[in-house]
């Protein structure tokens, strides 16, 4: 089994307290990514990527990160996470969120 395609989709969350603050901001909504990796046998797994501004993960940022692993990702094999994570980290250091929607943790 082989990734076939990496599909990297918008999610934005409103919070149900738009007045929710901490420290450093007001957030009033949850902007995030969802990326399925679809196998070339049919099989779909699914990621979430957080992106959190306040804490180095910008939105834009994250798709990005997301956008230049996708390339690395394709014709790889799915359950050899290590070895693909190694590729990642290769390719970009940091961008733990990206990575984290890629790898399943």
């Amino acid at each position: 089994m082989l990734i076939q395609r990496v599909e990297i989709k918008p999610c934005i969350m409103p919070n149900k307290d738009r007045d929710w603050r901490f420290a450093l901001a007001a957030i009033s909504e949850n902007k995030s990514w969802i990326v399925s990796i679809v196998a070339d046998d049919g099989q779909v797994g699914y990621g979430y990527a957080q992106s959190f501004p306040y804490l180095g993960a910008d939105y834009y940022g994250v798709k990005a990160a997301l956008d230049l692993f996708t390339p690395l990702l394709v014709g790889r094999d799915p359950f050899a996470i290590d070895a693909r994570l190694g590729e990642l980290d290769r390719a970009l250091l940091e961008s733990n969120q990206a990575k984290a929607a890629i790898s399943g943790s």
